[in-house]
């Protein structure tokens, strides 16, 4: 059966030399922190911008993977949607939970290279858990299922394959990371600290003046232009004629494990697409 296509969202010439425009000036990561200030976000600026480069990641062969992590009520899935609002909405198939018989029927889908969002990943159960978690390392997912022939009755199997790669960004309350997970994923712990809370209300309340309804009004525009911007973006192969002297030394001294050295190419490649 054939995939079922993504929706096309045309863009005018103005609009695309408002996206390149946007793409190569000069400091783009502080810029794209910036556009999440003024659009009504306060703090949290390494966890957006983790975030951004993480769902742009998207276009690599390995994306990144994060799990925005805080108790309840925190603003983890704040995090997870200020972040996905800045993507083209055709690249993102979100969910706030999911079964592993649903993931084995999106065969049918174009999936590859696109954001899978989902909310609170402790409401999936082991066998969803199995299939992510190959998505994640593998790219692809391939599972058997029996089905009853509907011409001879007999029972025959079925292969159910998922293709990707996509990046996945997901929320938890769990206080403890499994290990298999902190190995796949980036974890980026909300603000919880009460000078947090009161920027936060202090936005809240500011949202509902005349100032606040410019900002929202500001944040449409912003978003129209980063997902024009990410429409035009493209897969780079990246190489790093690099001395990792430094980073072995920070590794030897803890900062790093065997595992969690494997993020710093995604994190490269994905800045070194951005502002190409």
């Amino acid at each position: 059966k054939p995939k079922a296509e993504r929706m096309v969202f045309p863009m005018t010439e103005p609009e695309k030399k408002a996206a390149m425009d946007f793409l190569t000036s000069p400091g783009l990561m502080a810029t794209i922190t910036e556009h999440f200030r003024v659009s009504g976000f306060v703090g949290e600026e390494d966890n957006l911008l983790a975030g951004y480069i993480a769902a742009t990641s998207r276009l690599l062969p390995k994306p990144l993977h994060v799990l925005f992590q805080s108790s309840t009520a925190a603003g983890k899935t704040t995090l997870m949607k200020a972040v996905v609002a800045m993507m083209p909405p055709e690249a993102v198939f979100g969910y706030a939970s999911i079964s592993p018989k649903a993931l084995q029927y999106m065969q049918d889908r174009d999936m590859r290279h696109s954001i899978f969002l989902l909310e609170e990943d402790r409401r999936l159960d082991e066998a969803a858990r199995e299939m992510i978690k190959l998505l994640k390392s593998e790219g692809r997912a391939a599972s058997a299922v029996t089905i009853k022939d509907p011409d001879t009755g007999m029972m025959r199997a079925v292969d159910f394959i998922v293709e990707g790669p996509m990046s996945f960004l997901m929320t938890t309350t769990a206080l403890a990371m499994d290990e298999e997970q902190s190995n796949r994923d980036l974890v980026c712990s909300a603000d919880e600290s009460k000078e947090q809370t009161e920027r936060i209300l202090a936005m809240q309340r500011n949202l509902c003046t005349l100032e606040g309804k410019e900002i929202l009004s500001r944040r449409e525009g912003l978003r129209r232009l980063h997902r024009n911007a990410q429409r035009l973006l493209r897969p780079l192969s990246v190489i790093f004629p690099l001395d990792f002297s430094s980073i072995s030394a920070a590794r030897e001294a803890g900062f790093f494990s065997r595992t969690s050295m494997k993020f710093l190419p995604g994190f490269l490649s994905d800045k070194t697409s951005l502002n190409f």
